[in-house]
């Protein structure tokens, strides 16, 4: 993500090129955009091409694409009361999904559920992705599962995870 409170100022960082741009309307907001980058897939070289690449409502070119915007104006609690509440129901997306990120030097590993996801960025344009699954099916062992955190995360679970079936196979304690 950009650094500099500075608008359109390209920001390169490992993950990507990023931007903020003032919102016209509102002298408190930005937009943050992320330069559209060339994908790979890791294993076979192919490119990967995705539809949401395409610009969207918000985005001035074809390059960048808007993440999200902000407001540099403080707010109150009570005004994120509402998305926070949606996420600790018992059926919100925090609550039945799994999702573990570790960085490294030269990318980012994600945990989904039981999909993982492998990034590499050579260089901030480009991205090189594996994607599989860890425990093909719903009966992994525990020490499958333990197994292959602490391979790829470093982590060691002091619980036994049980699988739940919302958007991928998922992992919850």
């Amino acid at each position: 993500m950009p650094k500099l409170l500075i608008s359109m100022k390209p920001q390169e960082e490992m993950s990507g090129t990023y931007r903020l741009r003032k919102v016209e309307d509102d002298c408190d907001s930005y937009y943050v955009e992320k330069r559209h980058k060339q994908s790979f897939h890791m294993d076979t070289g192919e490119r990967i091409i995705s539809e949401k690449r395409k610009t969207s409502r918000y985005s001035i070119c074809e390059d960048w694409n808007m993440i999200f915007r902000f407001s540099t104006t403080p707010q109150k609690w009570e005004n994120f009361r509402n998305g926070f509440a949606n996420n600790i129901i018992p059926n919100g997306f925090l609550r039945t999904n799994s999702l573990l990120e570790l960085f490294n030097q030269t990318g980012i590993k994600i945990l989904w559920g039981t999909k993982l996801i492998e990034k590499v960025f050579p260089d901030p344009l480009t991205e090189k992705i594996r994607c599989r699954d860890l425990f093909p099916g719903e009966d992994a062992s525990q020490e499958d599962i333990n197994n292959a955190l602490q391979k790829h995360f470093g982590i060691q679970l002091d619980f036994k995870p049980q699988f739940c079936s919302k958007n991928f196979k998922m992992l919850v304690r």
